[in-house]
């Protein structure tokens, strides 16, 4: 078993990796090679606390295109399902028309993963 830890340090941008237990020598490099690799578009830091959303008034609806009044914004949009285990990312690019039509792809997506979705989360 083991862990992967990553600590952010904001004053050099900069990211450090350790690695805790036993971890096969092999993988280290494929993880490191993929760090190495790939660029770190956004880093969300401490996602238990809820980002600050901008106010409902200045909010567009990615899907719809429509801003307030003629859409609301009293819905609280998840940037990822909660069925998939996020709590905490909220968006504010989501209206509440938009926001309920795609929920009913959710639940189709949660009996879609059944079984697995109990055992994987």
């Amino acid at each position: 078993m083991f862990n992967i830890t990553q600590k952010y340090n904001p004053d050099l941008n900069e990211i450090s990796i350790n690695f805790i237990g036993e971890f096969n020598e092999q993988y280290q490099k494929v993880f490191l090679n993929f760090v190495e690799t790939y660029e770190i578009d956004n880093l969300i830091y401490h996602p238990e606390k809820k980002a600050k959303l901008r106010p409902r008034i200045e909010r567009k609806c990615r899907f719809c295109n429509k801003s307030m009044p003629e859409v609301k914004f009293r819905k609280h949009a998840h940037l990822l399902p909660q069925l998939m285990g996020n709590r905490h990312l909220t968006t504010d690019f989501e209206c509440d028309g938009c926001n309920s039509f795609f929920s009913k792809y959710e639940n189709n997506l949660a009996n879609f993963m059944g079984l697995s979705r109990t055992l994987t989360f």
